[in-house]
């Protein structure tokens, strides 16, 4: 049912199958995230860079910040306590964040303090609500510059701002969608086309950062939760259900299915130094896309089995990976550890051995 396909980015992070909740109740109290000792440990959803700094979220309005490529994380406080599921910084300073409820906020300081700047129907209600209102989590965010961004998120649900946040619409004219099916993903490779993508692997392209829409032709008949564009490029990575891995060279119109050596969920991408694209999922797996060969390889977590929600390149080269049970850094990748032919379908991190171990940082190991 499509009730099970909500929430969290869709990065749908409960066990190993990925289910969620549909909307959630919401009440007019404003919320404090709780500071808690290991909030490193708890369901994190995204993780984006900000300068050197990397900034995650998560549950309960978790906002932890790494100041070390990822050894160790601080957390922050939030004016809100709902689940936070995508992020994006157009420069080292300013960020948004968006979540359940229809929530956003927006950071000038790389994260350090939080401003509410959307609090869906919790944030207008002048009394306490007798009954509960449902409201559709935003799932993704992306900003052309400090004015101008979109979010998107469950049952349609379209969103645009041109005044950095201060205001926040429905345009008239929103991606053609009359069977609101939820959005997942915003990819662009120049900060003026856009790619959209979601439930039932629909697809939506914009030459005019998203001012104008056209409904592209399903990429696959399965739900896609991510993409990943080449900067200033037509070459597109999407990712979704069943470790279905697709490449485009021509910014949508065609898509390549990659032989992927999983079949398990894959979250989140993201584009590595070298042009390689990493994608994170269920079970522990970590996949390294090469979108010009046309190669996936799987990569080897050592002995961590979570589900994974994102990964993200740290400055110093080491892997970070946020998901169910926290934050992981991974040293390095090296070529041997990356390997093309994979493994089975559903056993991406299983057959890992002890030696590997140590290549898993202390802090927040997912369990």
């Amino acid at each position: 049912m499509r009730l099970l396909a909500i929430a969290a980015r869709a990065r749908v992070l409960l066990i190993a199958g990925i289910l969620l909740p549909a909307a959630v109740p919401i009440s007019a109290v404003a919320e404090q995230a709780l500071l808690l000792p290991r909030a490193s440990e708890s369901l994190l959803l995204d993780v984006k860079r900000a300068g050197e700094r990397l900034v995650a979220v998560g549950e309960r309005g978790h906002v932890l910040l790494s100041d070390d490529h990822g050894a160790s994380w601080r957390q922050v406080e939030v004016p809100t306590a709902r689940m936070l599921t995508a992020l994006w910084f157009v420069d080292e300073r300013r960020g948004w964040a968006v979540g359940h409820d229809g929530v956003i906020l927006a950071t000038t300081d790389a994260g350090s303090s939080w401003t509410l700047q959307r609090g869906g129907l919790a944030g207008r209600a002048l009394e306490p609500l007798q009954d509960p209102l449902y409201t559709s989590p935003l799932l993704a965010v992306w900003f052309a510059d400090a004015d101008q961004g979109i979010a998107v998120g469950a049952y349609g649900l379209y969103l645009e701002t041109r005044d950095g946040g201060r205001s926040w619409r429905t345009p008239e004219e929103p991606p053609d969608n009359p069977d609101q099916l939820h959005l997942y993903a915003i990819a662009s490779p120049d900060g003026q086309r856009l790619l959209l993508a979601g439930e039932s692997g629909i697809l939506y392209r914009s030459w005019d950062r998203g001012q104008s829409w056209e409904s592209l032709p399903p990429a696959k008949a399965g739900t896609l939760f991510g993409l990943v564009a080449e900067p200033d490029s037509d070459w597109v990575t999407a990712f979704g259900l069943e470790g279905s891995v697709l490449v485009s060279t021509d910014f949508g119109d065609r898509w390549v299915a990659l032989d992927s050596p999983v079949a398990v969920v894959l979250a989140g991408g993201t584009r590595r130094a070298d042009g390689g694209v990493l994608i994170a999922g269920s079970v522990g797996t970590l996949l390294e896309v090469d979108p010009r060969s046309e190669v996936v390889s799987s990569c080897d977590t050592g002995t961590v089995t979570g589900n994974f929600a994102r990964p993200i390149e740290a400055l110093d080269g080491g892997i970070v990976l946020v998901g169910q049970g926290g934050v992981v850094r991974l040293a390095p990748l090296s070529p041997d550890e990356c390997h093309s032919r994979g493994v089975a379908a559903g056993s991406a991190a299983g057959a890992s051995q002890d030696t590997n171990a140590s290549r898993v940082a202390a802090d927040g190991n997912l369990r």
